[in-house]
């Protein structure tokens, strides 16, 4: 339980802070998929061994493994042993290596040190979960789920894995009457609830995303902020007389300030889906270029029509 309220990612790091969990639905593909990247996580940490500079994080950043293996057989056999099968990476493996480890950039030196020993254990022989758990004064399931988070975050940088864990989702649907009507609720069958709204409203579905993230009682956060700054706009149940894109807006500015990891995706509807859906959808981490773009392109719209 310890291992699951460790801070994964360093203090003060501000990069995309990667969701480390994962959803049942996730495993198949993380199996399957997942095996290809773990040789190559393992393949950028041994040219990490074979480079005579490797001290990242300072001096004390990477451990001494060759002279720290006498507890599990001869401490001179092993350092000869371990001299002479020292990995030599090919071109292919040496120029792939950096760009594999900026994959686990931000992760705390713990965890990079799991992954690091893990690799080497393979390698050279010896170094089971259970030893490495022991260096680090912890147990066995604690190395194994660490490792795990390493490849976790591999795995959605590098798309294996959705960016976001699909584990609930925020369902936002929009109909045209004289203005929008906003539909806003939680799921986890998104398909199978926008069948039901479908089937319930005389009116067509014009717009639908789906906002995912790691589990229901993040959605229902960010679905709590959306409906009390829109208490003034509500019609009856849960719509909203608001556009669907400043109900994006909102759920999107709660996720960021709570640092949930999200992905949104569009669903099939009768109408067209709107640019600026799309557009926040591809430019999740492009600061506000996204908003000032579309406030110019407002403005040029606005200009040109003679209603406005």
């Amino acid at each position: 339980m310890k291992a699951q309220r460790d801070p994964v990612f360093k203090e003060g790091y501000d990069g995309p802070q990667t969701a480390h969990q994962i959803t049942p639905l996730e495993q198949e593909a993380f199996r399957a998929k997942g095996q290809f990247l773990q040789r190559r996580i393992h393949d950028a940490m041994l040219c990490l061994s074979s480079w005579d500079d490797h001290h990242l994080g300072g001096g004390s950043g990477w451990p001494a493994y060759v002279h720290e293996w006498s507890d599990l057989v001869g401490q001179e056999e092993v350092r000869q042993v371990t001299r002479a099968a020292r990995f030599q990476p090919t071109s292919q493996q040496h120029s792939d290596a950096l760009r594999t480890l900026q994959l686990l950039d931000g992760l705390r030196p713990i965890y990079q040190k799991v992954a690091f020993l893990r690799a080497i254990g393979e390698f050279y022989g010896g170094m089971s979960f259970a030893a490495i758990g022991e260096r680090f004064g912890r147990t066995e399931a604690w190395a194994m789920r660490t490792y795990e988070v390493v490849l976790i975050v591999a795995s959605r940088r590098a798309g294996v894995l959705s960016a976001a864990p699909r584990g609930h989702a925020v369902l936002v649907a929009s109909v045209h009457a004289g203005g929008h009507r906003t539909f806003l609720t939680t799921a986890r069958d998104v398909e199978g609830q926008l069948r039901v709204l479908k089937a319930n409203n005389a009116l067509a579905i014009e717009e639908a995303f789906a906002l995912w993230v790691a589990g229901k009682p993040v959605a229902q956060r960010l679905a709590k902020h959306a409906r009390k700054h829109l208490i003034g706009q509500v019609t009856h149940g849960s719509w909203h007389l608001v556009s669907p894109d400043s109900m994006c807006d909102l759920l999107v500015e709660e996720a960021r300030r709570i640092a949930a990891p999200f992905e949104i995706e569009e669903l099939k509807a009768t109408g067209p889906s709107g640019p600026r859906l799309k557009l926040i959808r591809d430019s999740l981490l492009e600061g506000t270029a996204a908003e000032e773009w579309l406030a110019d392109q407002a403005a040029g719209d606005h200009a040109e029509d003679p209603q406005m």
